[in-house]
């Protein structure tokens, strides 16, 4: 894509956006000509009127001016990322937490959940603290995911309490799974009693073998091996037992198996504390997509079979899945062009998700209500990010604009450091316009 977004930096005040399609939730969906007033950085008025014209533009107006959009604007809530490598610190070549949330902003995202594979990672208080405070010079805000042993190491548990009384609603080893049941079962438990979740990177790297592709048609083809889904629910459904007999909140990261889907389905039908996320790639791709992209298709989880995407897309639709994430995990170009033995798993996704998302919609494959959902209030809910999520009075002004009938293809460069995209090349349907943080509009499509 060509790089003609510009960010822009308006002092909080008093402003108005009418005119266009706001979304009010899963049960009301959009509703038209509606009119949002915002006053220092919160949403004050949530109305709607009838317009001079059915065709009427979403205006932004902001004294003594107005930004003017086109007539099909939708306005939905500023978006939810519980999935992102920032790289920062250790590996800022790839990314870092300015670079990454610029991208966030380029894809309507206003929050953005920072992974703890940094180096050093985020396992101790000092650490914590100094990543977090990193995250506070951001233009979006950064959620610091605490490391779950030291090192990320898998071998003996952070000091959970002290992380958790300086913020940390969230642990992870993720990059790699909690593999030994018995730090997985102590972490649980106290997940139970201080109300944190685990977040687990659901992988068995002993049935995963690392391979870089999936256990199908297209490692068959290439000569190369491939993990099987077993890699995954192996691990899955370690987490699954353990929080059931701890309390604790377990949540499966970036599931890609039919398998997967249905232990968590199952789970969250007997009312176990079991939650689950899926990235938008698994849900736009399957193995195919390797002989196009390249390294740049390679990923943790790997992209499955086709019966594989659809059992996620019906997870997305019936409830099973609780947020949609990105994923989001830069690497340099020259690691990216090694055979896909050698190259590192992971590709990026923050300025594709939500045009990727409609896309997806626009064939009838996920409801886009469904889809808007899953990046905004099902995320706020689960990990309790109150003022966040929806449109109401009261709520952080945290809104993006999204243009639906905005034709793109998808090609570098990006506001990310990195350019490892699947997406480069394909054509998606819709586009973000603009966004606004706090209040404050911080990005527009020119």
């Amino acid at each position: 894509m060509e790089q003609t977004n510009r960010e822009s930096i308006v002092p909080r005040g008093d402003m108005v956006i009418r005119g266009g399609n706001l979304f009010l939730g899963l049960e009301k969906g959009f509703q038209r000509h509606g009119c949002i007033r915002i006053s220092q950085g919160k949403i004050t008025e949530v109305s709607f009127g009838k317009q001079p014209s059915a065709l009427a533009p979403c205006e932004i107006i902001i004294a003594p001016g107005r930004v003017e959009l086109g007539s099909e604007i939708m306005v939905i809530p500023g978006l939810i990322d519980a999935h992102v490598h920032l790289r920062e610190p250790g590996f800022e070549e790839k990314e870092s937490i300015l670079s990454g949330s610029r991208a966030a902003l380029a894809g309507g995202f206003t929050t953005i959940f920072s992974m703890p594979n940094t180096n050093p990672p985020p396992d101790t208080p000092e650490r914590y603290g100094f990543i977090a405070g990193l995250g506070h010079n951001a233009p979006v805000d950064v959620v610091v995911v605490g490391a779950a042993t030291l090192g990320r190491k898998g071998q003996e548990l952070v000091d959970y309490q002290s992380l958790h009384r300086l913020g940390a609603t969230v642990f992870s080893d993720d990059g790699d799974p909690l593999w030994d049941p018995v730090l997985l079962r102590r972490l649980l438990k106290a997940s139970a009693r201080l109300g944190f979740i685990v977040s687990d990177h659901c992988e068995d790297p002993r049935l995963s073998g690392k391979f870089p592709l999936h256990e199908g048609s297209v490692a068959k083809a290439l000569g190369l091996p491939g993990q099987p889904s077993s890699a995954e629910t192996v691990q899955l459904a370690k987490g699954i037992a353990l929080a059931v007999e701890t309390g604790g909140r377990y949540h499966a990261q970036h599931l890609s198996a039919r398998e997967s889907i249905d232990l968590v389905r199952q789970a969250r039908n007997l009312g176990w504390p079991v939650t689950c996320e899926v990235t938008v790639h698994h849900l736009f791709y399957t193995q195919e997509v390797i002989h196009r992209a390249l390294g740049n298709g390679k990923c943790a989880p790997p992209l499955r079979s086709e019966e594989d995407r659809r059992a996620l897309l019906t997870g997305c639709t019936d409830g099973t899945v609780s947020a949609i994430v990105t994923d989001h995990a830069p690497h340099l170009a020259k690691e990216k062009l090694l055979p896909l033995g050698d190259a590192p798993f992971g590709v990026i996704g923050l300025e594709t998700a939500l045009s990727a998302v409609h896309t997806l919609a626009k064939r009838g494959e996920l409801a886009f209500e469904r889809g808007i959902h899953l990046m905004t209030a099902a995320p706020a809910s689960l990990f309790g990010l109150s003022g966040a999520g929806s449109l109401v009075a009261g709520n952080c002004a945290d809104i993006t604009l999204f243009n639906p009938a905005m034709e793109w293809t998808v090609e570098p460069p990006f506001y990310s450091k990195s350019q490892n995209s699947p997406f480069i090349s394909e054509t998606l349907q819709g586009r973000v316009a603009a966004v606004f943080k706090d209040g404050v509009l911080r990005h527009v499509l020119d």
